[in-house]
């Protein structure tokens, strides 16, 4: 008897291993398919001090420079008043932590003033210039009018975070519009790196982000994950989209939510049952019922807001991704020309 419980706590150990490697295998396969983009803006960089132009960073190599703080309301945020430098990229960061120029709190006579908020895609342009919301501020000011652009993009960021942002911040900054670009963080961070719904994406080797342990973790795991659970993270999507659209609506300011470009997307999700690879079936049915209730919510002027289905916008131009969501430069540029068709009639 007893020799028979010892091989059955022999093999629960050997099962509960298995579960445990595959499950990681999982997300170490996803961060090295998706490592370009850390490459870019991590390999070789040097991160300087603005104010005295000291060197904050020396160059290391992918992954292990963290430009994100902690911060009290959302988590974290981007380090203010650095300048990073390397062969492929420069960004520069103002003294409130955005990438793009200083803002004054109080706004010129006659100023357009837009922002974007979201994760590592509203960051991301090999320069601040290329950013998707500097685009969109050149195509207005293309058309006459004098602009001012808040890049408030973090690296990771969920709609969560984005809720205290525009609260905490934009709100003060009197923006005239404001673009979510944003939703894949949101089951991305579900599937890969907490259960807890709207929580931030948490790593307890990053100094911004080990902090933060108010529950005990609940580890993620794809094959644990049902439809049902994805829907509920597609609802808890949606009801942030809702409750910043009611605000901007309150405060007089147009709002433009976009449902971020995944390169694996495909209408095929809305109908099947299952897939190979179930992280990206995950993925493809939040898209897809994100995409039937921005629909909804276009056709009843949901809080005046604008609703755009992105995923799909480089259908016949994949070689724009550098991995699974992140996009070259030219990419920018396309996704800022469909933002200001919803908003060249607004000015």
């Amino acid at each position: 008897m007893l020799w028979s419980i010892v091989v059955f706590a022999n093999i629960a150990v050997v099962v509960g291993c298995c579960v445990f490697f595959f499950s990681m295998f999982d997300i170490v396969v996803y961060r090295k398919q998706t490592s370009a983009f850390m490459k870019k803006y991590t390999s070789n960089v040097s991160v300087y001090g603005q104010e005295n132009n000291q060197k904050k960073y020396e160059k290391k190599d992918a992954m292990s420079i963290d430009f994100r703080k902690a911060h009290p309301f959302s988590a974290f945020k981007t380090e203010p008043s650095v300048l990073g430098i390397s062969d492929k990229v420069k960004f520069s960061i103002n003294s409130r932590g955005y990438r793009s120029p200083e803002v004054n709190e109080d706004k010129e006579s006659g100023v357009i003033r837009i922002a974007i908020i979201g994760g590592s895609v509203a960051f991301q342009g090999d320069t601040n210039e290329t950013s998707i919301i500097s685009m969109v501020a050149q195509h207005i000011r293309n058309a006459g009018f004098a602009v001012e652009y808040i890049n408030t993009g973090t690296l990771s960021y969920n709609t969560e975070q984005e809720i205290s942002v525009l609260v905490h911040e934009l709100l003060r900054l009197h923006v005239d519009l404001v673009v979510a670009l944003d939703g894949f963080n949101d089951i991305h961070n579900f599937l890969h790196a907490t259960k807890r719904l709207g929580w931030p994406a948490r790593d307890k080797d990053i100094k911004s982000q080990g902090a933060f342990e108010y529950y005990p973790e609940l580890s993620p795991s794809n094959e644990l994950t049902s439809v049902e659970d994805v829907l509920a993270a597609t609802r808890y999507y949606i009801d942030n989209i809702q409750i910043m659209a009611r605000i901007c609506k309150e405060f007089g300011i147009k709002f433009i939510a976009c449902l971020q470009p995944w390169r694996d997307y495909s209408p095929e999700y809305c109908f099947r049952s299952g897939g190979v690879n179930q992280a990206e079936f995950l993925k493809g049915k939040f898209y897809c019922e994100a995409r039937r209730i921005f629909s909804d919510m276009n056709k009843n002027n949901f809080a005046k807001g604008v609703y755009i289905f992105m995923a799909d916008i480089f259908h016949d131009k994949k070689y724009l991704y550098t991995d699974e969501v992140h996009f070259t430069d030219e990419g920018n540029g396309i996704v800022a020309e469909k933002i200001f068709e919803f908003i060249k009639n607004d000015f």
